[in-house]
């Protein structure tokens, strides 16, 4: 290390200058970064859900819609709004009635519909100014308002945070100078990071806002780190330089094994069948790196650079002395830890009874955004709006009737929509299969005429009824009036006004149904279940209807919200098990080899998964929902970051105790560890509970919030229970650390 900390300290304007060539390149690539807005294409793609939105978006037009709920208003008020927006360019359908299906106890449901060539933000916004003086409430927006609205309300979270980590750095370290180094060194690693995500490609937008914050929270301590073991060193060398070569010596492995802890945890969540979690965990790791690579390649030369200042600004810290810590340790050796095993084992086991969500509009949440209140109003008022979509391959009618029969006979369905279901009349369905006489009826032509017109058709689907039985051979309406439209351009038949002008409609009509029905391959089926989307009853349905669909058609595909989350669900144990697993097994390891000590490793890694135990045992003591990308991802957080605060407390106190007996080795390591613990520790707590109280998508806020809670239990619990825990296990300890030869 001696070699790598003076190529550092002697060659750092050569290393300065690669930085202003990294940072040239990062601020070019910032321009080439693809953010993902749609978070569906991070589904596995082994789901039906994933399959059905790649055949949907291939084979069937999508429409812009808007879900809006008028409050406070009569019957004709509403009626009035509905006939002003129907005239709006770009509106194709907003279909309103006097039922309670759309206005009930002076509350208008106004389901908006927009053509598929509108500008969607001209025609939204003609929309809203027509409802400019109503109190209303938006559901569904066609235009994409979340990830910008997420994007501001992050830049708000990214300056409070700033704000209030300077704040905390100036109480805790010893020289106002010391403290603008930080900013600096941390907008290097985030821009670093930042520019260099084109690297995968793309990026949701969920990372690209959460992450800049993640960083700063997960990698400041190593810059803590770095600049107090350089004020220590300060004290005992002649020249600055000396004391940075020393200093990086020192805190080069301690900081990179401590960063191993955090990279595997965000590594464990790459393997997520839920690839967000990938996307996040990449993305971090890459931050966290170039935050490494930062702190210590680059702040050393400012720490240099601004000796003479810092030395001047220098102030005494603000930090309590908090000496209790080490004494309660001494006292309650074996009280705190007998405590605290038996609060991890109740924890452990009240935490596997939570309720997940999967589905934003079903975590429960402090803090809801609009258009979640407005859709759970529209829910309590008018009923749920929980769309199943079954695709089933285009060819068959008949299987396409007996799928809608077998869903319709579920009480939790109360609607349907399908092309087997449409009428043309009271008696006569569009996929009806009618004879040359019925169309010869229909159509007011000539017998003759209209065998020719079934004989050309039969000419390109060929049968034997075509060919031999022309009297009796029949053709589904819908399929005749797709092959009329081509065949009357090469072939024109005198039909009356009132006959051309219905046969237009039709073909018109047919259209429209192909587009949003009938594609290449498959056939869409719209059902609504009238239950919440993840309800135990609609997870029974769907699990039900997935058996008897595929039992009568085993290509047919199941989509929707619910289905989403079932099949989300379905995964989310393995992933738990397996990213849980993964995390502690990585951690442990590198801890087994930092400290050669089995029973270090031990203690460390039961300390902090006692901590993630009871961070989520709250939820279940509360009533409330796990948003399941939270439990994940907050658990890999809070494993492998906040393990770091007690990497620092027992590497002090493995130095400590090479010179000092066991109670005044914990005394000096309680001393030396309590500023990066409480200052990273409030960082970290300060950024996560910071995007739970501003961010109103409950997808980001509830990691924030978890997060947040769970960093602070940590930090207790490596502030109050590890010290207990060292002592009581010292012999333990002693006994299974390896001892290196000479």
């Amino acid at each position: 290390m001696k070699k790598v900390s003076n190529f550092i300290v002697n060659r750092r304007f050569i290393i300065l200058l690669f930085f202003i060539v990294g940072i040239i390149y990062s601020g070019i690539g910032l321009t080439k970064v693809t953010i993902n807005q749609d978070i569906t294409s991070y589904l596995d793609e082994t789901t039906d859900t994933y399959k059905a939105l790649q055949i949907m978006e291939k084979e069937f037009v999508s429409y812009g819609t808007s879900k809006i709920i008028v409050k406070n208003v009569s019957y004709d008020e509403a009626y009035s709004i509905v006939i002003e927006i129907k005239n709006v360019d770009g509106v194709k359908s907003l279909p309103f009635e006097n039922t309670e299906s759309y206005f009930k106890d002076n509350y208008a449901l106004l389901d908006i519909t927009f053509k598929e060539d509108a500008d969607l933000s001209i025609s939204y916004d003609k929309v809203l100014d027509i409802l400019n003086d109503y109190e209303i409430g938006i559901a569904v927006s066609p235009t994409d308002s979340m990830s910008d609205e997420l994007a501001k309300n992050m830049s708000v979270v990214l300056i409070l945070a700033v704000i209030v980590i300077l704040i905390v750095l100036t109480l805790t370290s010893n020289s106002y100078i010391e403290v603008l180094i930080f900013p600096i060194v941390f907008i290097v690693s985030a821009l670093l990071n930042m520019g260099t995500n084109f690297w995968f490609g793309s990026i949701s937008f969920i990372t690209n806002s959460i992450a800049i914050i993640l960083q700063l929270a997960l990698a400041i301590d190593y810059s803590i780190i770095l600049s107090h073991s350089y004020a220590a060193e300060k004290e005992k060398c002649d020249s600055s330089k000396e004391a940075m070569k020393k200093t990086l010596a020192k805190s080069i492995p301690s900081i990179l094994s401590s960063s191993l802890t955090t990279i595997s945890g965000m590594i464990a969540l790459t393997l997520m069948h839920f690839k967000i979690g990938a996307d996040l965990g990449l993305v971090l790791t890459k931050g966290i790196l170039f935050s490494i690579i930062t702190v210590l390649l680059l702040m050393p030369l400012f720490l240099l650079l601004f000796d003479k200042l810092i030395e001047k600004t220098k102030h005494k810290t603000f930090l309590p002395k908090m000496n209790f810590i080490s004494k309660l340790a001494k006292k309650g050796k074996y009280i705190i830890p007998s405590v605290f095993l038996i609060l991890i084992i109740t924890c452990g086991v009240v935490q596997t009874n939570n309720t997940y969500a999967y589905n934003r509009e079903s975590i429960d949440s402090f803090n809801k955004s609009d258009e979640l209140v407005a859709l759970n109003e529209i829910e309590e008022i008018f009923g749920y709006n929980n769309q199943l979509v079954v695709l089933v391959p285009t060819g068959s009618y008949e299987l396409e009737k007996q799928i809608i029969s077998v869903v319709n006979n579920e009480e939790l369905i109360n609607y349907s929509f399908g092309v087997t279901s449409i009428k043309i009349t009271d008696d006569l369905y569009i996929t009806d299969k009618i004879t040359y006489s019925f169309l010869s009826n229909m159509l007011s032509i000539d017998p003759e005429t209209s065998k020719s017109i079934f004989r050309g058709y039969a000419a390109l689907h060929p049968s034997i009824d075509g060919f031999f039985n022309i009297d009796n051979y029949q053709i589904p309406i819908i399929d005749l009036v797709r092959f009329l439209s081509s065949y009357l351009s090469k072939n024109p038949i005198n039909l009356d006004a009132e006959t051309t002008a219905t046969f237009q409609m039709l073909s018109t009509n047919i259209k429209e149904i192909d587009n949003q029905l009938v594609g290449k391959n498959y056939t869409r089926i719209i059902f609504n279940i009238n239950s919440s989307v993840e309800s135990a009853e609609t997870f029974e349905l769907i699990e039900r209807l997935s058996t008897n669909i595929k039992s009568i058609s085993s290509d047919a595909i199941l989509a929707g919200n619910s289905v989403s989350s079932y099949d989300l669900d379905k995964s989310f144990t393995s992933d738990n098990l397996l990213i849980s697993i993964l995390t502690a097994v990585f951690i442990f390891v590198i801890l087994v080899f930092t400290f050669k000590s089995i029973g270090l490793a031990t203690i460390l890694v039961l300390t902090i998964q006692g901590a993630i135990f009871i961070n989520f045992a709250l939820p279940v003591m509360l009533g409330n929902n796990v948003f399941f990308f939270a439990y994940l991802v907050v658990s890999a957080i809070q494993m492998g970051a906040t393990i770091d605060y007690g990497i620092v407390l027992t590497s002090s106190l493995t130095n400590a105790k090479k010179e000092h007996n066991l109670d005044d080795a914990l005394n000096i390591a309680v001393k030396e560890s309590l500023p990066t613990i409480l200052t990273s520790g409030t960082v970290i707590v300060v950024a996560a509970l910071l995007i739970a109280f501003i961010i109103k998508d409950p997808m980001v806020s509830s990691i924030g919030l978890f997060l947040g809670i769970g960093s602070i239990i940590s930090i207790l619990s490596i502030l109050f229970v590890l010290p207990a825990s060292l002592l009581l296990c010292n012999k333990f300890i002693e006994k299974t650390t390896f001892k290196s030869r000479k």
